[in-house]
């Protein structure tokens, strides 16, 4: 049912129902899909007027020509389909790509805030980028979950909750509801290191962020999902054999909540050189964060 749910928020996103932006790029990318079918246009008829034997410009006579004179080429409207074709891919991939690189851009400025002995580098970092992003919805949401997950890092449990107890969570959609529960998850473990109550969260939070593959963030939210899990497995001493590797693997994720949880998770491993190296990434990543070092 939360899928259901989750896709029709999602789609409503997408749409611009809810964010105005969202719908300018689409008219943007529209205004590109015509402008390329108007220089497809052109192209098609210049060469409509072309001799296809010399590529001149000069009218094609079709008496003069023999039909084996004529070149085994593909048909040149087609020709021009594809070039047309190739450069809507080639922009709008260009435009994936370099929103992939933003992205990570961001991720590695919140991970120098994390460096910092004062919780407020971070807070400030993610208030700025949020404000940025005013026009999506349920932004408020989204930041109280990312405010409250930074204080609980710093073992700060009654900060973090009075993030959560700021925003009006009832009605929301379920991806959004599964915010908070995913904060009190972090909470859970980092502040008041209840593994069991961590264990229940987790579930709920599973349940409830369900969203369609095609979301772009499905695959981060996959992958933060299996090292939540991972993570309190390996802490209660279960499955160390099955969540280890995905630990591991978490280390290579590029949100730095992530990375830092995996490395939490490791460093309370049975593998001593993993226990160790998990330790130093703390150490040098996030070096005053007293709940990942509690």
């Amino acid at each position: 049912m939360s899928r259901e749910k989750n896709t029709a928020y999602l789609l409503k996103v997408l749409t611009g129902t809810h964010e105005a932006r969202t719908r300018q790029r689409l008219l943007r990318m529209a205004a590109l899909w015509v402008a390329l079918l108007g220089l497809f246009s052109a192209y098609y008829f210049y060469l409509a007027r072309t001799a296809p034997a010399t590529g001149g410009t000069q009218p094609l006579d079709a008496h003069r020509v023999e039909r084996s004179e004529r070149p085994s080429t593909p048909p040149r409207p087609l020709m021009g389909m594809a070039v047309a074709g190739g450069i809507f891919l080639l922009v709008l991939g260009n435009g994936f790509v370099v929103a992939k690189r933003r992205r990570r851009e961001r991720y590695r400025q919140l991970a120098r805030t994390l460096r910092s002995s004062d919780v407020f580098d971070g807070l400030s970092y993610v208030h700025s980028e949020m404000q940025r992003m005013r026009r999506i919805p349920d932004r408020d949401a989204y930041e109280a979950q990312s405010r409250a997950q930074l204080y609980a890092l710093f073992g700060e449990e009654v900060a973090a909750r009075q993030q959560l107890d700021a925003v009006r969570w009832e009605g929301r959609a379920p991806l959004v509801q599964s915010c908070r529960l995913n904060a009190e998850l972090w909470i859970a473990l980092l502040c008041q290191h209840d593994l069991a109550e961590a264990e229940r969260l987790h579930s709920a939070v599973q349940r409830l962020s369900q969203v369609p593959p095609w979301w772009p963030g499905a695959g981060e939210m996959r992958m933060a999902l299996q090292v939540q899990r991972a993570a309190i497995d390996v802490a209660a001493g279960r499955a160390e054999s099955e969540r280890l590797p995905v630990l591991e693997q978490g280390l290579e994720a590029h949100h730095p909540f992530v990375r830092l949880l995996a490395a939490w998770g490791l460093a309370r491993g049975p593998v001593q050189t993993s226990v160790d190296a998990a330790r130093r990434i703390l150490q040098e990543e996030a070096p005053h964060a007293k709940g990942l070092h509690g």
